[in-house]
């Protein structure tokens, strides 16, 4: 029954990983298979404080919990990577963590307060076999809660490698620049389409004008007309 228990675990953490591949990144699915394993070695540490023997029942209920377990990971694996993969550049693994937590986290929650409370009741039965069941959920769900929401955050969260600034990023950066320059170079030049004092010459206008266009540093600034030069006559 030794060698029965063994495989149907490790069948159905192969069965996980292959899953959760599908729909998520391999570091992120290898942590949600991580998280499983932890919450069934927890229910064969507490099994073997219990005094449970292994034998066919025990085995199923361990190979059920196993499902049942997957869900908590697997949900908040999930909103991770939908969330992380949202996200602005540079944005810390930490505040993706919180925002998986604020939004799939409370369903969580629900979802292995619903499972505990539908088994509660044969904590009260007469049968052995029944108050084991009990046991196994009752581990199952505080175990299973507290890897989705406390471990498997952290876990990701350190894993989790910020983005960096795209090339489109940077082209549009350095594109506002170069619109920024024009505009205070036109701007310049109307300046000086405007400085049409009455001691100014029809040639010396349209000298000042040229000065404005051909003055294209990043300095340059439209409230400063007396500072462009004019030609000589």
């Amino acid at each position: 029954i030794n060698g029965i228990l063994l495989r149907s675990i490790l069948g159905g953490l192969l069965a996980v990983g292959i899953c959760c591949m599908v729909f998520m990144r391999p570091p992120t699915a290898l942590a949600v298979v991580l998280c499983v394993f932890m919450i069934n070695l927890n229910l064969l540490g507490f099994m073997a404080l219990w005094g449970v023997k292994i034998s066919v029942a025990p085995v199923a209920l361990l190979v059920l919990a196993l499902g049942f377990s997957v869900d908590y990971s697997a949900h908040i694996a999930m909103a991770f990577s939908l969330a992380a993969s949202t996200s602005q550049a540079g944005e810390a693994g930490t505040a993706i963590a919180a925002q998986t937590l604020r939004s799939v986290g409370v369903s969580v929650m629900h979802g292995g307060l619903s499972t505990l409370m539908a088994v509660i009741f044969l904590a009260f039965s007469q049968s052995g076999g029944f108050v084991v069941m009990f046991r196994i959920f009752l581990i199952m769900v505080v175990s299973g809660l507290a890897h989705g929401l406390v471990f498997l955050p952290c876990l990701l969260a350190v894993l989790y490698c910020p983005k960096h600034a795209s090339a489109s990023d940077s082209r549009e950066i350095s594109g506002a620049e170069v619109d920024t320059t024009e505009v205070q170079v036109a701007a310049k030049v109307v300046a000086a389409c405007l400085d049409t004092s009455a001691n100014a010459v029809p040639h010396q206008v349209t000298a000042k004008v040229v000065g404005a266009a051909l003055d294209t540093s990043a300095n340059a600034v439209p409230d400063a007309p007396s500072d462009v030069g004019t030609f000589s006559t």
